[in-house]
């Protein structure tokens, strides 16, 4: 009998506890798989590390790119074309760039030409791929372009001021413990430095004193709600000026969190409530969640008090900013916090040393990557003298990938948290995740977004086109060589004539060369329809985007010196020379073939040369007979100066007019036919003007400044860049460069490793 009544009262427990259960299951089961279709299209983030921030007309804009996957936290390996323009201050695009990315890296450069008048720019990198998203996570970078003479200054409408207050969690609750995040900020979005804060209740007493606050204007403090009275919060700025702010309303139900995140090894949760909500709630189920990309980890309470606490193990959380979310057993979110995870935080102390002081004044620095593991990184420095103040980038690489694709809104200086990173810093990161409330995943969106793939990854460039006069019954397929030695591929045609290939890596103003094959191996020269995948439009800067990442130096525009840095051109200038100006007739473009055959025909000694970095490039010198034929002639191509690597392999047929000085000695000047036109195209193949491709990256070039130890130098100038460097078994790069007359250099290496370790330093080097 006993038996049977307990029996009989298990059962009627597992029937009342059954609906419990399975709700509990089913809204974790709900919560996870909204959580894993939300994540599982990989997200892309894009870092450009450039040279400076600040330039001069007829500089150049260096960067590296690092495309990185956000949910691998590794190298991006499903894109390999990046777009990167060039926009002015109304968002006008300027200039584009499509660079080829390998293994997550790639380089390229902008010129800033005499068309770029003095002000603002901006350079925005992205993917095609980004496009699917509605936080594109595109980079955005301000730089400036120096006037030939200080400007007017615009009146400083910086007396205005805003105080946001921003409760952890989300709001105040009466009648109980909390923290509360504020910021001051002026109308430009800038943090305000604070002398001191003060909290004061309603009767006019103060009692909170001495709140802490940062240089960035953030701060926070506990507080105790007591009922619905009112609070401000008094701050004395350092321009003396004085402003208040009332706390927000406090609500009369509700449930806390606050997070304690100064233990390296434990993150603690506190959840706190006040009498009303625990007699609504007592016994209720709730969910604490940690999510970062494709990880989530659920914890799950029963509300039995007033304050609980909790403990979790950061070595079981992921790495970098988690967002935590309290549900209740319906998944309405009651709050929710920010909080970074610095468990196995890796930041590379990196030393450079110099090894030697070479030829023609130049230095060779090793840097040495202080790691245990041997991990190959691809690196980019730029060198600028030690009083530079033409370097000032929203991001490091640490902040572009650690930091910004988690946020909701902009912040200022996020590559502050990273540079110099210890448990002070730790700390106000914490208190700027604090005062950002939401982040940028909030589970609203996650719960109904339904991810709709309407932008692929591009991995190349794609041909697609039509040879017209093909004979189909012998010739089935097409030939084609893109200009690169011994690299050529066979292109079949369908019933229509058709063809189409895609993966290529094709650059901008080269040439395809094509002719149709028969099945005995002839060649000849086909009539080609032919179009390119993708197409690159030009589009203007979305502003809204320009919003997002606000003014973070102060506009030089107003105190440029009234000398500004020149800069030398790389050409002789000479007084009473002829100038021989030679067109070239088809009869010498069909003997010669070659260009450098063609120079050497005229006198010429010319060569090609390859450098300590494996780049060829043409040489050419004076006749042995002319004085002064052991130095270099300066070559310039379509107007513009080059060092001979873009007239590499350079058939004749693709140069129209070669001009030089009689002397041959001074100068040598070549202008593009802008196509290429074989004496024997019409006989076996044709060449077809690549349109759109890939931007050819640029080797860089030492700029000649017309002095080196003026102050517009030391703190605009530039000494040297290097684009991609990478790391030998020992963690180590050597590189070398020109001193241009400096004792000190300033030192910035970004990088990223084959397996997604990060780096980022600021170094100061002393030359011998």
């Amino acid at each position: 009998m006993i038996k049977s009544i307990l029996l009989l009262v298990f059962g009627l427990i597992t029937f009342f506890l059954a609906p419990s259960v399975f709700a509990q299951n089913s809204s974790r089961q709900y919560l996870e798989t909204k959580h894993e279709a939300f994540f599982e299209p990989d997200r892309e983030n894009i870092h450009l590390h450039l040279n400076k921030t600040i330039f001069f007309q007829e500089e150049h804009v260096w960067f590296s790119a690092y495309v990185y996957d956000q949910n691998s936290q590794s190298p991006s390996l499903q894109t390999t074309n990046l777009y990167v323009c060039l926009y002015d201050k109304e968002g006008n695009e300027v200039r584009r760039n499509l660079l080829y990315i390998e293994g997550g890296v790639g380089h390229g450069d902008f010129k800033i030409d005499s068309s770029l008048t003095s002000g603002i720019y901006y350079i925005k990198a992205y993917t095609n791929w980004m496009k699917n998203f509605r936080h594109k996570d595109c980079f955005i970078q301000q730089i400036e372009v120096l006037p030939q003479a200080p400007e007017m200054a615009l009146p400083d409408n910086t007396d205005e001021f805003d105080v946001q207050l921003l409760p952890e969690g989300g709001y105040i609750l009466e009648n109980t413990n909390g923290i509360v995040g504020f910021k001051v900020v002026d109308v430009k979005g800038a943090g305000q430095k604070i002398l001191s804060a003060s909290l004061i209740n309603s009767d006019g007493i103060t009692i909170l004193e001495n709140i802490h606050n940062n240089h960035l204007g953030f701060g926070k403090f506990a507080h105790f709600q007591e009922g619905q009275r009112q609070y401000k919060l008094r701050i004395l700025l350092e321009n003396e000026k004085i402003i208040e702010s009332i706390l927000p309303r406090p609500q009369s139900e509700g449930i806390l969190i606050m997070s304690n995140n100064l233990d390296p090894k434990r993150l603690l949760l506190s959840i706190s409530t006040n009498e009303r909500t625990l007699n609504s709630n007592k016994g209720e189920l709730f969910f604490v969640a940690f999510h970062q990309n494709t990880s989530l980890l659920v914890e799950e309470f029963i509300l039995n008090e007033k304050d609980l606490v909790f403990s979790f193990d950061k070595a079981k959380l992921p790495f970098g900013v988690n967002t935590l979310t309290l549900f209740d057993d319906k998944l309405n979110v009651i709050a929710s916090r920010l909080f970074f995870n610095e468990w196995a935080i890796d930041i590379p102390e990196v030393v450079i040393e110099m090894k030697e002081e070479t030829a023609r004044d130049s230095v060779e620095l090793a840097a040495i990557i202080k790691i245990i593991d041997t991990t190959t990184f691809t690196l980019s420095a730029s060198i600028l003298p030690e009083g530079t103040e033409a370097n000032q980038p929203n991001n490091s690489i640490y902040s572009s990938f650690w930091l910004m694709p988690y946020l909701r809104n902009p912040i200022e200086e996020p590559s502050y948290y990273f540079n110099g990173y210890n448990r002070l810093k730790l700390y106000e990161l914490d208190l700027m995740l604090l005062v950002q409330g939401w982040g940028r995943y909030d589970w609203k969106t996650i719960f109904k977004d339904v991810f709709e793939q309407n932008f692929e990854y591009e991995q190349g460039i794609s041909i697609k086109g039509k040879a017209l006069n093909a004979d189909l019954s012998k010739e089935d397929s097409l030939w084609v060589n893109d200009g690169s030695p011994m690299e050529f591929y066979f292109l079949d045609l369908n019933n229509k004539k058709e063809f189409t290939k895609g993966g290529l890596i094709l650059y901008k103003n080269d040439s395809l060369a094509m002719a149709l094959i028969d099945r005995k191996g002839k060649l000849r020269a086909p009539e080609v329809e032919l179009s390119y995948v993708p197409r690159l439009v030009k589009e203007n800067l979305n502003f809204s985007h320009i919003r997002d990442y606000p003014l973070i130096f102060k506009s030089k525009l107003t105190e440029t010196a009234v000398h500004p840095l020149k800069l030398l051109d790389n050409t002789i200038q000479l007084d009473e020379v002829t100038v021989v100006e030679r067109k070239l007739p088809r009869r010498d473009i069909k003997k010669y073939g070659s260009l450098i055959g063609y120079l050497r025909k005229l006198g010429f000694q010319a060569m090609i040369e390859t450098d300590a970095f494996g780049f060829t490039k043409l040489a050419v010198k004076a006749p042995a007979r002319s004085s002064g034929g052991t130095m270099n002639i300066p070559l310039s191509l379509n107007g513009f100066p080059t060092d001979g690597s873009d007239l590499v392999g350079k058939p004749l047929s693709a140069i129209q007019v070669i001009a030089y000085d009689e002397a041959k000695r001074g100068y040598l000047s070549f202008t593009s036919t802008g196509k290429y036109v074989d004496p024997d195209a019409p006989k076996r193949y044709i060449k077809k003007l690549i349109t759109n491709g890939f931007t050819k990256p640029n080797k860089y070039y030492e700029p000649k400044y017309s002095d080196y130890d003026s102050t517009v130098f030391q703190q605009y100038g530039t000494v040297n860049w290097q684009p991609a460097m990478l790391t030998n078994d020992k963690n180590q790069v050597d590189f070398s460069f020109p001193k241009q007359e400096q004792p000190k250099v300033k030192v910035y290496i970004e990088g990223m490793s084959t397996d997604g370790k990060l780096l980022s330093t600021v170094k100061t080097v002393q030359l011998r």
